[in-house]
């Protein structure tokens, strides 16, 4: 059983760079919610298949590799603009409130 101490001293540690907070954690139980695998079935025709295959040949990964890849690529961006689409309406309200 690994030993105890507080949130504050764990925090303390961690925010100064002393890397002994390490010992007080379990990393082979440690998770990241929200990042668990979930496997998905797709089925794609097999032009798609060929092209996906191609160009994860010619760049050196996995199939598997360039979809999530591309996935990540078009979800930052989708999440991106409704950051920035926030922001504007954000901004909209703030100018209106104040008679701008």
């Amino acid at each position: 059983m690994k030993k105890m101490i507080s949130a504050e001293e764990f925090d303390r540690m961690f925010d100064e760079g002393d890397m002994r907070y390490l010992e007080y954690v379990d990393l082979e139980n440690t998770r990241r919610p929200g990042l668990e695998p979930e496997k998905i079935a797709i089925s794609l025709p097999n032009w798609m298949v060929r092209l996906l295959d191609r160009e994860a040949k010619r760049i050196g990964i996995t199939r598997q590799a360039l979809i999530k890849t591309w996935l990540d690529e078009k979800l930052s961006n989708i999440k991106e603009q409704q950051y920035n689409d926030i922001l504007l309406l954000l901004f909209c309200a703030r100018m209106r409130a104040s008679g701008g």
